[in-house]
């Protein structure tokens, strides 16, 4: 080892540097951190300015040796470099690198099956690890070899964030209709980081860049989606389980206020932002999820009990329809033997590989049997079952096939509703459009009693402005390049062939207009005056009644929306059914 460098760790080591940031070492005092140890030493190498290194060779060394040391694209880590990254055992590899202008250690795990390479490339899900560092745990070791994907498992050591959150959403927490998607390096410290990660999968022949999911839970799940529209040109699809989309001015209310306040202010007022400071400029969060021609997979998933998600998942499926994407919302219900809360559904990672069609639909047959081997086993005999499959004691089935949303549905039961009509490799089921069942919980826009602590003059009035529908600005995603498409195969020429001699034909009659007929009264209520009707009066009024009296009669906030007389749509019908007359709505559904 070079002197100099010796030199500098014993340095750094006594002033507790070494060992807990890795600074590294460099042939200049110009970085700040030397900078201060040249100004209180006189010896050898670091109180030495660079011009005192007279010898070539050394100075090259120090120089090849910092740029061994400090990777600035991600390297397997090793003793030497690994920093305040630890490194993982096998077959899980850690790769540490310094990213961006090179000041801060990142690292991530990655656990790529054995069955994989280059002429088999499988997909990859990326584990958002928001509350730690990017260790990946053994468990998604074993689903991945199973089912045949690979994981990397991001994070940060910052926990600077909401409740300890490590990485950063964009535009300090706020997303409204001028900046849809905050996604530049200026908007989130973590960009050069995301970007290396895909970088990685891009270079990694046994790793299928045109399979890319992220995934992730709560806040981490916010921050996987994203990621996911961020890089919109590079992910497939997403799982958000217990999230979806907090909008600002609405319910449910996330725990570290986003939507509500701005990161600085939560920051400063903790949970007292609302009332001290409460954002205007803020609509969305963590982002609006315009993907433009880059359509994408979101699994949203959450229990009707749980107070952080419910709701948010029905406004996120809203905005994906409305920006063309695939959109699968789950919305499960607590039973006796399942408490539901704050939860992933059980079984979690077969529910996961099924909705966004990670590995091959289970056939048919595979189906069918499953279905009588699980009986009415539920949760538990879901997973005798899948054990069975993997032994090969279901003779039908394939190992590694993702289970079909028939044989979910022995483990629970959720309401779904699928925009498209997918789920997984499954197609032609029933499309929901953008009409999703609408969970069993209270949500919608903030009422009299001032949820959030909001001075109630700054709330937004109405329903906020739809965004804008050009995908041509600043915050739209890069365009994922197309599959190639090979030429088309042009057939030969026959010889021309006399055109028939036409008889003449006798000029069209045509036949009166009728006029046109207005339509009659009682027809269905619009798209717009339904949602004012479930989320503003409903929530408000908690009496379906009142509400149709309102409508009725043109009063209020449904006056200019709604048109008299006009009959129930099927959210306003289930409103009917949950706020009837004298009775009132518990919070959630135990």
């Amino acid at each position: 080892m070079n002197p100099i460098l010796r030199s500098t760790c014993i340095l750094l080591v006594a002033s507790t540097f070494c060992g807990v940031f890795a600074v590294p070492v460099i042939d200049t005092v110009e970085d700040p951190v030397l900078a201060v140890f040249s100004q209180s030493s006189n010896k050898g190498g670091i109180g030495e300015k660079q011009g005192s290194i007279t010898d070539l060779e050394e100075k090259e060394s120090v120089v090849v040796e910092h740029e061994e040391a400090n990777p600035t694209t991600p390297t397997p880590c090793t003793e030497s470099n690994k920093g305040v990254c630890a490194c993982a055992k096998a077959p899980v590899q850690t790769y540490v690198f310094w990213p961006g202008n090179g000041s801060v250690q990142r690292c991530f795990d990655v656990y790529i099956p054995s069955s994989a390479s280059a002429s088999a490339s499988v997909p990859v899900l990326v584990h958002v690890d928001g509350y730690g560092s990017g260790k990946l745990g053994q468990g998604w070791v074993k689903e991945g070899n199973y089912y045949g994907f690979a994981t990397i498992s991001i994070g940060s050591n910052n926990k600077d964030g909401a409740g300890g959150f490590a990485l950063e959403f964009g535009g300090n927490g706020i997303a409204n209709n001028t900046r849809l998607t905050p996604c530049s390096d200026s908007d989130s410290r973590d960009m050069p980081y995301l970007k290396a990660v895909f970088g990685f999968i891009a270079t990694q022949g046994s790793l299928d860049a045109s399979k890319v999911f992220t995934e992730g839970f709560s806040q981490s799940s916010m921050f996987a989606i994203y990621i996911a529209v961020c890089f919109a040109d590079k992910v497939k699809g997403t799982w958000q389980g217990g999230s979806g989309l907090a909008k600002t001015g609405y319910t449910p209310i996330v725990p570290g206020k986003q939507a509500q306040c701005s990161f600085t202010s939560h920051k400063e007022h903790g949970g007292s932002c609302c009332r001290e400071d409460f954002c205007t400029e803020c609509q969305y969060w963590p982002l609006w999820p315009r993907t433009c021609p880059n359509k994408m997979i979101d699994c949203i998933a959450a229990y009707t009990n749980d107070p952080i998600a419910c709701g948010s998942d029905y406004y996120m499926y809203e905005a994906m329809v409305s920006e063309g994407n695939d959109a699968r919302l789950l919305s499960f219900k607590p039973t006796s033997s399942v408490k539901g809360g704050h939860k992933n559904p059980q079984n979690k990672v077969a529910w996961i590989v099924g909705c966004l069609g990670i590995a091959d639909s289970c056939t048919a047959a595979c189906s069918s049997s499953f279905v009588a081997c699980v009986g009415s086993g539920g949760v538990e005999g879901f997973e005798r079952c899948q054990d069975k499959i993997k032994t090969g004691e279901l003779s039908d089935c394939a190992k590694g096939c993702a289970p079909t949303l028939t044989m979910l549905r022995t483990s629970e039961d959720p309401v779904v509703s699928l925009s498209e009509g997918r789920f997984g490799g499954e197609t032609n089921l029933a499309k929901a459009g953008s009409q999703a069942s609408r969970p069993n919980c209270n949500f919608g826009r903030f009422g009299e009693r001032n949820q959030c602590g909001v001075d109630m003059s700054k709330r937004p009035s109405g329903n906020p402005p739809p965004p804008p529908t050009d995908c041509a600005t600043p915050s739209a995603p890069p365009v994922r390049p197309p599959t190639p498409v090979p030429p088309p195969v042009t057939p030969p020429v026959a010889p021309p062939v006399p055109p028939p001699v036409t008889p003449p034909v006798a000029p069209p009659v045509t036949p009166p207009v009728a006029p046109p007929v207005p339509p009659p009264m009682g027809s269905h209520c619009s798209a717009a005056c339904s949602k004012e009707f479930v989320e503003g009066c409903i929530p408000h009024m908690k009496q379906y009644s009142k509400c149709r009296k309102a409508l009725d009669k043109g009063k209020g906030a449904l006056k200019g929306l709604c048109k008299r007389g006009c009959s129930d749509t099927s959210d306003m019908a289930a409103a009917k059914a949950a706020y009837p007359d004298k009775q009132k709505k518990k919070g959630t559904e135990e």
